[in-house]
């Protein structure tokens, strides 16, 4: 983690509230450099991060993250 630290994009992440420092570290681990991806959407993909999300009229409701796709990532 505190190599991690020296990081410019994990000051930024953990400036959103309820991130914590290890989690931010395994993301920069994980993903390397985040400025290959264009946009939030890709990350998500790589990542396999699925935010549902169920509307139906004025009603919504949203869920937790859910994690699909292999296990080992």
């Amino acid at each position: 983690m505190r190599r991690a630290s020296k990081f410019k994009e994990f000051r930024i992440i953990t400036s959103i509230p309820s991130t914590g420092q290890l989690s931010t570290a395994l993301l920069l681990g994980f993903t390397g450099d985040l400025n290959r991806f264009s946009t939030y959407k890709q990350l998500n993909a790589y990542l396999g991060v699925d935010l549902n999300r169920y509307q139906s009229g004025k009603f919504e409701k949203r869920d937790k993250i859910n994690r699909r796709g292999s296990s080992q990532g």
